[in-house]
């Protein structure tokens, strides 16, 4: 666009005076996202968060291609990035979400301070520019209605878009006033591409970054395709190449799916006639955040009240802005762009779930922005002084913005803790049972079993066909005792989902724990029938072969399960155990090793993998192992007391150390319910290191009463030998493999 060289004189002056506190500003922004988001850095992954640690495409960054096959593949190469960097440590992800989040409210500022910069907007805004753009960008970034998308770890998909929408946007304004315009526009073009390739919602941006050019940078529409044709072109490209992807949305002979009119759990009418009540919901907590919730559940509306009621609203908002797009303009742009980034989550094609805040991520921009140039310019209108116009418009500011980081704040402890997360879900809705079930979830990691067996069955009051709340009740209840009641949950998921192979392989399991060996068995090979590949099934045979001695049988199930998942460790360090119990230490170790380069901070794998060497006589490399399992796992008894173990009765006179030994046994005792065979020998044998021989002989005594030859305590000879060298005032020592 051709501009008076007074105009570009006098735009150039304007951003110069602003160029230093836009950089102190920026910084400004940085540390109220970083305060608000503080809590967010440790928060785990939620609900469907957990594809992050379960989804195999996510593994490795190279090759490339497989990423290329699904529509939002930037997404989903980002998260591969975040695993390549720090596997599944969730501070790296989140920390990667906060950076996005803030990379788009820096874009967001940028593209306010420079359109209030230029000629085609109202002259009593152009003078506080990048003031303007400041306060936009700070509500926006520090509003808690951010939060789903940046502290909901998956979500990563929707800030990563905005941010790519927005840094398309920026770079078309800087290129309509760059002396070379063609870096800025093929800059623009790629962060369009990329936003296509994150999520759908980038298809409205053609269509925004139209009408934005129209109304703030060209004169006409012949001088807008003259000077960015090929611009709007690449991006009409991507729109076809999403398109692509899309079509499968719209094949009604598909199964059921989350989006697009192969859902069946909601028509396209029924969407659409709830859609304006959801909005509504949107704007006011955009006005007024106070109830947040992670999941709603949303109910289809039914009533007349509720459909026609905030249809007439949003059609008067509709209408409104499209009357204004032509009176005043920028005002007309705001609300025609809330309502277009939202279309494709909020019109008529359908979305199992009818309502998520992460929808009004980027929409919140044109609120915040028109809510910001709204107050300014009725400021400027009621407040003659311009002393005391900026007082009022700076502490206005101040006191949004501080109620705002507050709040996020607050709901950011919320994601880090979960059970507020899903109790304040299941309190908004009380019929809504994946809430429950979610809280459920919480409950149980927090080791809260009874609450959280409560909680998964009030969930299925609510919906008895929820076969995910009767599989998730199956190891709780094992927990409890109460294997006959888990058995009855497996037998209805299966009655409810026919051929569902985690609900046969879990009746397998609820079966051995009846003792029902060989209905288990039958019941595991069942789950294989329905998968050849599932690995559990393999390993939990593998599991009741080696305990019945079928060694070799054994072995190759454990082989089968590592082929079907080389990443899952459990077929690994069983095998690993099988190995070490029959005596191939140097077999065991190597599939110890191999558990730990998949997870290096897998205790039992490190622990094992010390005793495998502890067989080959290597003690040396045995003692740092055992002290990081101890380390590791503080509250686990068994690591203390194989360390105890070794300081006491090795046979290189510098690896002893028994005041330790007794020191470690001790710990272990009283980290255990009752004093076992295995702890009592330790601590025998420990004591007797030290000198303490009166004390090993009564320890070894205790030992012996409590010989269980069912298990793998030591056995009552092995235990009588070594009393008899306590009574003779001597300790034990292992001998060379």
């Amino acid at each position: 666009m051709n501009m008076e060289p007074s105009l570009r004189e006098e735009e150039a002056s304007a951003g110069r005076a602003a160029g230093p506190a836009v950089w102190v500003l920026a910084l400004l922004l940085c540390l109220a996202v970083l305060w608000s988001y503080r809590a967010a850095i440790t928060a785990p992954l939620v609900f469907d968060s957990q594809k992050i640690v379960t989804t195999r495409l996510l593994r490795s960054t190279w090759p490339i291609r497989p990423f290329l096959q699904d529509r939002r593949w930037v997404g989903y190469y980002s998260l591969a990035l975040n695993y390549a960097v720090g596997g599944t440590d969730v501070r790296g992800y989140n920390l990667a979400n906060i950076a996005i989040h803030l990379a788009a409210g820096l874009a967001l500022l940028g593209i306010v301070r420079r359109t209030l910069l230029l000629e085609s907007t109202p002259p009593t805004l152009r003078p506080r520019a990048t003031w303007l753009g400041f306060a936009v960008a700070l509500i926006w970034l520090v509003h808690p209605l951010q939060t789903q998308a940046v502290s909901y770890t998956i979500q990563r998909f929707e800030s990563l878009m905005a941010m790519f929408y927005l840094l398309c946007l920026y770079c078309v304004v800087r290129g309509a006033r760059a002396r070379h315009a063609w870096p800025w526009y093929l800059a623009a073009l790629a962060c369009g591409w990329l936003g296509m390739g994150t999520k759908e919602v980038t298809a409205t941006l053609p269509l925004v970054l139209l009408m934005y050019d129209r109304i703030f940078l060209a004169e006409s529409w012949s001088q807008l395709a003259r000077q960015r044709w090929w611009l709007y072109l690449g991006l009409l490209a991507a729109v076809v190449w999403l398109t692509s992807y899309l079509g499968r949305a719209v094949d009604t002979s598909r199964p059921s799916a989350s989006a697009g009119l192969a859902v069946r759990e909601v028509t396209p009418w029924q969407y659409l006639r709830t859609q304006p009540e959801v909005i509504l919901h949107y704007l006011r907590l955009a006005a007024w955040p106070n109830r947040l919730c992670i999941d709603y559940r949303w109910p289809i509306a039914e009533q007349p009240l509720r459909i026609y009621g905030p249809g007439l609203v949003i059609l008067g908002l509709l209408a409104a802005s499209g009357v204004a797009l032509w009176r005043r303009p920028w005002v007309g742009f705001l609300g025609l762009t809330f309502f277009l980034i939202l279309a494709p989550t909020s019109s008529i094609l359908p979305i199992v779930d009818l309502a998520f805040e992460h929808r009004m991520y980027l929409p919140l921009a044109a609120v915040a922005t028109l809510v910001v140039l709204g107050a300014h310019l009725l400021v400027e209108r009621l407040v003659t002084s311009v002393e005391a116009r900026q007082l009022v418009q700076v502490a206005a500011l101040v006191l949004v913005a501080l109620g705002l980081i507050l709040r996020t704040s607050a709901r950011n402890r919320d994601y880090r803790d979960v059970i507020p997360l899903w109790a304040g879900a299941a309190e908004v809705n009380p019929r809504n049972d994946r809430a429950f079930n979610q809280w459920a979830v919480a409950l149980a990691a927090r080791g809260q079993t009874d609450e959280a067996i409560e909680k998964y069955e009030r969930g299925l009051e609510l919906n008895p066909a929820s076969v995910p709340a009767h599989l998730s009740l199956v190891p709780l209840l094992l927990e409890t005792g109460r294997a006959e009641l888990a058995l009855r949950h497996c037998q209805e998921a299966i009655r409810l989902s026919p051929g569902n192979v985690v609900a046969q392989f879990n009746l397998g399991v609820c079966l051995e724990r009846l003792g029902r060996t060989d209905d288990a068995l039958r019941q595991y090979e069942a789950a294989l029938e329905i998968d050849p590949n599932y690995e559990y099934a393999h390993n939990a045979i593998a599991v009741l072969l080696a305990g019945r001695g079928q060694y070799e049988e054994a072995e190759r199930r454990y082989q089968q399960a590592i082929r079907a998942n080389p990443r899952y460790i459990m077929p690994l360090v069983n095998l690993g155990d099988l190995y070490r119990r029959r005596g191939y230490f140097a077999d065991a170790e190597t599939q110890y090793r191999r558990a730990l380069d998949i997870e290096p901070y897998y205790v039992p794998a490190r622990l094992f993998l010390a005793l495998a060497l502890e067989g080959r006589g290597r003690w040396r490399e045995a003692l740092p192992m055992m002290r990081e399992a101890v380390r590791l796992a503080p509250r686990w008894p068994e690591p203390r007391l194989r360390l105890a173990w070794l300081l006491a009765t090795s046979p290189e006179p510098n690896l002893r150390n028994g005041a330790e030994a007794v020191r470690l046994a001790e710990q272990a005792a009283a980290e255990m319910p009752e004093p076992t065979a295995l702890s009592l020998d330790v601590l025998a044998a420990a004591q007797a290191e030290a000198g303490q021989f009166s004390q090993a002989v009564d320890a070894a005594k205790k030992a012996l009463e409590r010989v269980d030859t069912g298990s793998w305590d030591p056995s009552a000879e092995t235990i009588r030998q070594r009393l008899a060298l306590y009574q003779d005032n001597r300790p034990f020592r292992q001998s060379a493999p």
